[in-house]
């Protein structure tokens, strides 16, 4: 498979007309994973609309995310062709943890493997937002689906959370996956707004954490940009952002930059300010 390079060597320069920058792939920090998530209000992605989205947003886009169970229920020829283009633009693919779900809760688990080698989905979400997973269970899933050779990112958190997380409890799960090379953790998006809402000491202990570098965090696409400014200044721009919809990746970029209002133009405004004092 030949892939797109999107070093923009054919870019016009300057010595003196410059835009801040930022690590390009593969980087390990200020990653950012879209949700595919087909058509609706956040507008259609077919296989048309994802090369011409990825033309010119590749360079900023880490992972896709394939929601729910859109893997299993559109046609699989299509959902293979679109596995392809994102691997073809240097994107990783990966299905959402609610197929892993259904699956486990069925006992269907070899089923769902056999299909993800049918369509080509190199990665999966292994979640536990309705089922729930003892840790010697976690580590077997862990350990069948790395020896099948997906990759695996794990999701944390239940939805319709009630309780804030605990970061102890975390950093056993965190360094469960990362003792078993898996090396990123989402953190779903209600247990991010119970926090929030309820905990708010807990978002600034999670913070200090050594493997902060290894969490995604989910903000609602629908609370776009208020909570992702928000989570930006809290966490920094180099906060790894799960779900993010194909529509917000350039602006999201122009926020880790700071070249946007919602972030006060912080790039020039930090020049300007510089050159005055």
């Amino acid at each position: 498979m030949t892939k797109v390079t999107h070093g923009r060597e054919n870019d016009y320069t300057y010595e003196k007309l410059r835009l801040p920058t930022r690590p390009g792939k593969p980087r390990e920090r200020g990653l950012t994973a879209i949700i595919d998530i087909e058509t609706d209000i956040m507008g259609w992605m077919g296989l048309a609309g994802t090369r011409d989205f990825l033309n010119v947003a590749a360079d900023y886009v880490d992972f896709a995310k394939f929601q729910a169970h859109h893997c299993l229920s559109l046609p699989h020829d299509y959902v293979r062709k679109k596995i392809q283009l994102y691997r073809e633009f240097d994107v990783q693919p990966f299905a959402g943890g609610i197929l892993f779900e259904l699956a486990h809760q069925n006992g269907a688990v070899g089923e769902l493997i056999t299909h993800f080698k049918r369509i080509g989905m190199p990665a999966l979400e292994i979640s536990e937002n309705y089922i729930t997973l003892e840790r010697d269970e976690r580590r077997r899933q862990f350990e069948r689906f790395k020896a099948e050779g997906f990759d695996i990112i794990y999701e944390y958190g239940r939805k319709r959370a009630e309780t804030p997380l605990s970061i102890p409890y975390l950093e056993t799960i965190v360094q469960d996956c990362l003792n078993m090379g898996i090396d990123h953790i989402i953190i779903e998006e209600d247990e991010i707004n119970i926090m929030a809402e309820k905990a708010p000491e807990t978002l600034v202990e999670l913070r200090k954490q050594p493997w902060m570098s290894k969490l995604f965090f989910e903000p609602d696409p629908f609370s776009f940009p208020k909570q992702h400014v928000r989570m930006l200044e809290q966490f920094g721009t180099d906060l790894n952002m799960c779900n993010i919809a194909p529509g917000q990746v350039v602006r999201l970029e122009d926020y880790r930059l700071g070249m946007a209002r919602p972030v006060n133009f912080k790039f020039l405004a930090d020049q300007v300010g510089g050159a005055s004092r």
